[in-house]
């Protein structure tokens, strides 16, 4: 929350909740699980990546687009319950947007989403 507690974020989580708190990275935990754990892939994004950039070796920007994105946030395999409502999935997309742009103005390298694992992974090994 804006106190800098953690919350659980609910499956119902609606625009009033959204609008007043915020998913971030521990920086601390984050860098001792890292060096902890040399080796590793981590996908995902925080309201606070950009600034955890550098304790990463290779960053990239998955890049999707919107519907497909939607779909996603939808799937039946998928266990976190953001994006379960209607105004979940249209903030993810708003906040997408936004850290799209800050990527491309970072100059992070983009990889098409749409791609197998198999193919993001030898995009990101190459």
């Amino acid at each position: 929350d804006g106190a800098g507690n953690k919350v659980v974020y609910k499956e119902n989580t609606d625009e009033e909740f959204l609008n007043n708190h915020s998913f971030l990275w521990d920086r601390n935990f984050l860098k001792d699980y890292l060096s902890k754990n040399p080796d590793v892939y981590m996908f995902g994004v925080s309201g606070n990546i950009f600034d955890m950039l550098d304790l990463f070796d290779k960053v990239y920007f998955l890049k999707v687009n919107p519907e497909i994105q939607k779909e996603r946030l939808t799937h039946e395999s998928r266990e976190n319950p953001m994006g379960s409502t209607d105004y979940q999935r249209e903030n993810a997309l708003r906040w997408g947007k936004g850290l799209e742009q800050k990527a491309k103005t970072l100059g992070i390298k983009f990889i098409d989403a749409t791609l197998s694992l198999k193919e993001i992974l030898y995009e990101i090994q190459s």
